[in-house]
């Protein structure tokens, strides 16, 4: 295998939660994994394949139906590749060409699971086919000429909204909602973190300010509808629960907030990873909430070599569900899928 390469491995077990995959960060590969019963130890989970990647593995989703797999990799060194893995079996189904061979830093699946959409490292917006990976449209995410960063970031984060009409992109610092069907850009939003999700009815979009507020704005008219106080607001994506009630925010020591909508009270707070959260996930059906950060303390407050462990929460209750203990790299991004047996 050449150093280059990294590798994406399959493991199962059965039973439990059901399918559990990893995304990793510093040691760059992807682990797909059936988890055990709740009180399971992480130490049974054993490979059944391993997959080599050209490059670190950046960002993955879920195709609707659950049976597909997108993963993008690349770095700023090398060429990227978006390629589609069909599940539950990981077998390689289609390799996605990439514009200019840059690093795609962020993927979607379009609601009905026809088109997939990824954000580059060139600041390009690229569409295609799922059925047979025909480039569909490419569309230039607007750069600001005065700063560099905004060309050299590219594409940060990529989210069709639920019913597939919009699609909203993220750069270093500006926030732009498109429509699907011809590019247009219905409007932008500057002074903003490098994320975005829609609310699971599609009203309305969530981003971060760069002082760490929460600023919901309206699809309809690119309105401010709710601005949001967030104290001690970490680096990981917004995440909204299912109902849409909530809003999953990490804390920059380590805490996650649960913000109660449209009032924008703190309804309860999850204390886990004590170096850091890096993400957030809801199951589907709102009974699981699943978060990834760097561990560097004992329970008891003692200064440790850190490690990444998931954790999986009660959100009605804040109990903590489980916790992998193995130290398996840098946990970058969650995904549940739709059927909510796997999470990325």
């Amino acid at each position: 295998m050449r150093r280059n390469q990294k590798s994406v491995i399959y493991w199962a077990i059965g039973g439990g939660l059901g399918l559990l995959a990893l995304l990793l960060w510093l040691r760059p590969t992807l682990l797909v994994a059936l988890t055990g019963p709740e009180n399971a130890a992480p130490s049974t989970l054993e490979p059944a394949a391993t997959v080599p990647i050209e490059g670190l593995v950046v960002s993955l989703a879920f195709s609707p139906d659950s049976h597909t797999l997108a993963v993008a990799a690349g770095n700023p060194n090398a060429k990227g590749s978006l390629t589609l893995w069909h599940l539950p079996e990981m077998q390689l189904s289609q390799t996605l060409a990439v514009e200019y061979n840059k690093t795609v830093w962020s993927v979607a699946f379009s609601p009905d699971g026809q088109t997939l959409a990824a954000g580059s490292q060139n600041n390009r917006i690229q569409l295609w086919r799922v059925a047979d990976g025909e480039p569909l449209d490419s569309w230039s995410q607007p750069t600001n000429p005065t700063d560099p960063k905004s060309v050299a970031k590219g594409v940060r984060a990529v989210a069709f909204s639920p019913d597939g009409q919009y699609l909203a992109s993220a750069g270093v610092d500006t926030v732009w909602l498109w429509d699907v069907a011809d590019g247009h850009l219905r409007f932008s939003v500057p002074d903003r973190e490098p994320e975005v999700t829609f609310s699971p009815d599609g009203q309305l979009v969530a981003t971060r300010s760069q002082d760490g507020q929460i600023d919901l704005w309206s699809v309809a008219d690119g309105q401010v509808v709710t601005t949001i106080a967030d104290p001690d607001p970490g680096l990981c994506p917004l995440t909204f629960s299912p109902d849409g009630q909530l809003i999953a925010s990490c804390q920059r020591r380590g805490g996650i907030n649960l913000i109660h909508l449209p009032d924008g009270e703190i309804a309860g707070s999850l204390e886990g990873h004590s170096g850091g959260t890096t993400s957030v996930a809801f199951k589907p059906d709102g009974t699981i909430l699943a978060s990834s950060g760097v561990d560097d303390q004992t329970g008891s407050g003692e200064v440790v070599q850190p490690v990444s462990a998931p954790r999986l929460w009660r959100p009605d209750t804040g109990e903590s569900v489980q916790r992998f203990k193995s130290s398996i790299g840098f946990i970058r991004a969650l995904a549940f899928s739709p059927d909510g047996q796997w999470l990325a």
